[in-house]
């Protein structure tokens, strides 16, 4: 169930991503074939002497030297070098931990947060439903959480659970956790129904971060096509200006 229930997801999130993917994809090729093929050729014509180039003419012209054919390709071939140590090599080559950074970030902490959640209360419906002990439940449910930040604070609830503790009092002192949380855990404990309570916080954080991509995705658009448009308009209105111009430049 849990397999099946990560295959739908990460099929959501691929479908999801296909549009922003496909622009971000576009603007790169559309901004390499300016920087090497447009910008060096109009530039060419100034010759050598770029020192009285105006201003955004310059800023172009060092812009156009970044974006060339080596160096892209050099840190392609650096991306697939190191994927490749990361394949032979998994235990010696890591990327660095972001965990703490990205949880704090308003729409990309609560992606997180919500998606961590959902795989956390589905997984501890399972297993209560497949007649797993709450604790090993809990261990096991756990470990299933990737991001640190979150993953620590609840694994380490399983000690206070078995001094005896209620559930819904020790999920209360995790501070990522939404209200909702604890208050929906006190009414499972008391009604005697928390399999059926975990699953209705899964649906509800499921909810929250299909919403979530729903809201990021519908921003992310426009603001790539924003920024592309600025990028060529800045292109443009160079070009433009230094035609303008070229009759005070001295060649």
């Amino acid at each position: 169930q849990y397999v099946k229930f990560q295959i739908q997801l990460k099929a959501e999130i691929r479908n999801t991503m296909t549009y922003p993917i496909f622009l971000v994809f576009a603007s790169i090729v559309t901004f390499i074939f300016i920087f090497n093929f447009i910008v060096p050729r109009f530039f060419s014509i100034f010759g050598a002497n770029t020192s009285s180039l105006p201003v955004p003419a310059k800023i172009l012209y060092t812009m156009s030297g970044w974006f060339t054919f080596t160096n892209i390709g050099i840190l392609i071939g650096l991306a697939i070098a190191f994927f490749i140590a990361k394949k032979l090599y998994p235990s010696k080559v890591k990327l660095p931990n972001l965990d703490n950074y990205l949880i704090r970030i308003p729409v990309v902490g609560s992606l997180i947060l919500h998606l961590e959640l959902s795989r956390f209360f589905y997984s501890m419906y399972c297993m209560l439903q497949s007649g797993v002990v709450f604790i090993t439940a809990l261990k096991m449910s756990a470990s299933i959480i990737q991001n640190e930040r979150i993953r620590a604070p609840v694994a380490s609830l399983v000690g206070q659970i078995k001094e005896g503790k209620k559930i819904a009092d020790v999920f209360s002192q995790v501070q990522l956790l939404p209200e909702i949380v604890p208050n929906m855990l006190r009414v499972g404990e008391e009604s005697g129904s928390l399999k059926e309570i975990f699953f209705e916080l899964y649906q509800i954080f499921d909810e929250r971060f299909k919403n979530s991509i729903k809201r990021a995705l519908s921003l992310l658009e426009p603001i790539i096509i924003i920024v592309m448009g600025l990028v060529v308009g800045f292109i443009v209105i160079t070009l433009i200006l230094t035609v303008m111009s070229v009759s005070s430049i001295k060649l």
